[in-house]
């Protein structure tokens, strides 16, 4: 289920038609590293690391999309902070690369 998530998360990205290719490669970066990451978590916290995934995944859809919907995105901020709080004391380097990538969705101003 995780790595369906994140491949669902690159295609969003890769078809995204209002990214330009430098901001597509530097989140598909980030995407890259998060894969090499994602090893390294143990049984017990693959659910929050789903439910994680599961927010990245609404909150990118929803900034890339050609309609945006701003309650949507909202909600999926809200998850991601909720989210990352059960990951942060075990897989912090995780829950960094997920705010770096929320962080430039949320920077592109489009």
């Amino acid at each position: 289920m995780i790595h369906h998530t994140i491949a669902q998360i690159e295609e969003i990205i890769k078809s995204a038609s209002r990214l330009t290719d430098p901001k597509k490669q530097e989140l598909l970066k980030l995407i890259t590293e998060l894969k090499e990451e994602i090893h390294q978590v143990n049984t017990q916290d693959q659910a929050k690391l789903a439910s994680l995934l599961g927010f990245t995944q609404l909150s990118t859809h929803e900034t890339l999309t050609q309609a945006p919907n701003a309650s949507l995105l909202q909600k999926a901020s809200e998850g991601l902070l909720l989210a990352s709080q059960g990951l942060k004391a075990t897989h912090p380097f995780i829950v960094s690369l997920i705010a770096g990538f929320s962080r430039l969705l949320s920077g592109l101003g489009i």
